[in-house]
């Protein structure tokens, strides 16, 4: 599922986007005996998508329309022994006549809707978190997404397996396996299922990336056709900005609407952070040490106390089992608005991701930081640069490079 998009990053695209127009005398005097407005929900910023999503036909027209020409594609796809939807880093296994035929598609927003827990967020005015979320799926009331189902079940009596790539919790499972079922969708067995924290033998998985679940499908199926909401369902993107998406998209763009079909999903997605360049922490951190930054295929760590520095940083131009080193940021702050600590954590690669979650997850790794910390610091804000060595494609130890306190 989805992180809530800040408010404070739309606002300044609205900002820069468009000024306020100038009031005259008359518009002030009627403004100031004007009735006031009757009090109402707060504005919410996806109260447009969940509208767009539940009523406008427009929405189901698409859905169909994907799934129908999906359909019409699929005795060519089954012909064609060469045909084959998964990207080369995904595809392990050669092509033989000894594969079986196998779609992959993703969950939420692809096949089931999830837009009346979405709903019930913008009217609460609340926003997503896990427990809701976890609620929800465990309801199983989720229904099929126009043309899913239909789909589904002509790719089953033609022999094709449906396996379904979620990044739902494993302890949704067997809520998520469940729903599918009761609404009709053709699951060959559990394991057709594959959801997040599934484990590849020989392939380590980089956060919610998919490519080792889809590697492991490829192992024993030829995969004719993909379905997503996201570029992430369909390959891994190695740089969540405007420019690494479209990089990661496109070597397949002859593969859309033929192999690979895209569903819209206005309400959340990953194109939600690259807007503000992946930063979360706008809200939480103001002005701040250290940041994410990027020139080209270079993505660094800038320490504004040393600008011109450089030297923590990872080129995506190179292949990424060839990086030998990443680097990370840990935070702890103190939100605002809820008065309680928050901790952040994050690599420029997924290695740095790795070895930042290691570093707050073994107390012998915090207690190296405690040398330099002032005192009372447990009570302040602290920012850590993390470096690691990467190993045979793994993450090494983490090791403090410099941390911060205020």
């Amino acid at each position: 599922m989805r992180k809530p998009i800040l408010s404070i990053a739309l606002c300044s695209l609205l900002v820069a986007c468009a000024g306020a127009p100038r009031k005259s005398a008359h518009d002030s005097a009627a403004g100031a005996s004007a009735a006031p407005a009757p009090a109402g929900p707060a504005a919410n910023d996806n109260l447009n998508a969940v509208a767009w999503t539940q009523t406008a036909i427009e929405h189901d027209l698409v859905y169909r329309e994907v799934y129908r020409v999906a359909g019409e594609k699929l005795r060519a796809a089954l012909k064609d022994s060469t045909w084959d939807a998964l990207p080369n880093r995904d595809r392990k296994q050669p092509l033989h006549s000894k594969l079986k035929p196998a779609v992959i598609v993703d969950i939420d927003e692809t096949v089931l809707d999830n837009s009346p827990y979405q709903a019930r967020l913008v009217a609460n005015g609340k926003a997503y978190d896990e427990f809701t979320w976890s609620e929800w799926c465990r309801e199983k009331r989720a229904k099929p997404l126009p043309g899913a189902l239909e789909f589904a079940q002509g790719a089953a009596k033609r022999g094709i397996t449906v396996f379904y790539l979620s990044n739902r919790a494993q302890d949704l499972n067997g809520a998520t396996l469940e729903n599918l079922r009761a609404d009709g969708f053709p699951v060959e067995n559990d394991g057709v299922f594959l959801g997040l924290g599934t484990v590849v033998d020989g392939c380590e998985q980089n956060g919610s990336e998919k490519g080792c679940r889809r590697a492991l499908v490829g192992r024993t199926h030829r995969v004719l056709m993909q379905f997503g909401d996201q570029i992430g369902d369909f390959a891994n993107v190695l740089a969540n900005t405007a420019e690494g998406r479209q990089k990661a998209i496109a070597p397949y763009m002859a593969w859309i609407g033929t192999r690979w079909f895209v569903l819209p999903n206005p309400s959340y997605g990953s194109w939600e952070p690259a807007l503000f360049n992946n930063d979360w922490s706008l809200r939480l951190m103001g002005p701040r040490r250290f940041s994410f930054e990027r020139t080209g295929d270079t993505f660094w760590i800038k320490d504004v106390q040393n600008p011109s520095d450089r030297s923590h940083a990872v080129n995506y131009a190179m292949p990424y089992l060839k990086l030998t080193e990443d680097f990370a940021l840990v935070s702890r702050v103190l939100d605002p608005v809820t008065e309680r600590m928050v901790v952040l954590a994050g690599g420029l690669t997924g290695y740095g991701t790795v070895a930042a979650g290691e570093f707050l997850s073994n107390p012998a790794y915090i207690e190296t930081i405690t040398a330099s910390a002032p005192s009372k610091w447990a009570h302040k804000n602290v920012e850590v640069l993390i470096s690691t060595k990467v190993i045979n494609g793994k993450s090494g130890p983490p090791k403090v490079v410099l941390a911060h306190f205020w």
